[in-house]
C-alpha cells in the first residue's frame, strides 16, 4: 500500500519492493472508517520488530505492549479529529529487522469500532507491504 512520506520515513521505507518487504502497514477497509482500535502484529519466524509508527490516527496512538526488539507489538488509538473517517485507514506501520513475506505476518484485532460506534468485522483488517507513493 502506498503510504505518505511521513509514515514512509518513520518506517525507513526507501523503494517499492516485490515479494518480501522490511515494513508493513495494518489497514482497515470499512465504509464508516475507524473511530478506535486495539490491534497487534506478530513477526514471522525469528524476526523482531525494529520500529513502530502511527498511521492515520496518530494524535492518540500508543504502543501498549511489545515493540522494538520484540517479536510482536500491540497498539491502540482513538480518532478525535476525523482522520479515520475515510477508508482505507492505516492503523499503524511496523518495520522488522529483516525482510518478511507480508502474508506470514500475524495480526489480531481486539477492538475495531467505526465512526457510527459499530463493531468492524475483522475481515476488513489486512496487512500490506508499506511502499512510498513516490520513489526517493
Amino acid at each position: 500500500m502506498n503510504v505518505d512520506d511521513e509514515l514512509a520515513d518513520a518506517l525507513g521505507v526507501e523503494e517499492p519492493t516485490a515479494g518480501e518487504t522490511p515494513a508493513v502497514v495494518v489497514v482497515v477497509d470499512h465504509d464508516a472508517g475507524v473511530r478506535r482500535f486495539e490491534a497487534g502484529v506478530t513477526a514471522p519466524e525469528e524476526r523482531t520488530v525494529e520500529r513502530v509508527a502511527a498511521g492515520d490516527l496518530e494524535a492518540t496512538f500508543d504502543v501498549t505492549a511489545g515493540g522494538p526488539g520484540d517479536g510482536a507489538v500491540e497498539a491502540r488509538a482513538v480518532d478525535f479529529v476525523g482522520a479515520g473517517r475515510t477508508p482505507p485507514v492505516v492503523l499503524f506501520g511496523v518495520r522488522f529487522d529483516a525482510p518478511v513475506d507480508p502474508e506470514r505476518v500475524g495480526f489480531t484485532a481486539r477492538q475495531l469500532v467505526d465512526h457510527a460506534e459499530g463493531d468492524v468485522d475483522g475481515s476488513a483488517l489486512r496487512v500490506e507491504p508499506a511502499e512510498r507513493t513516490e520513489p526517493l
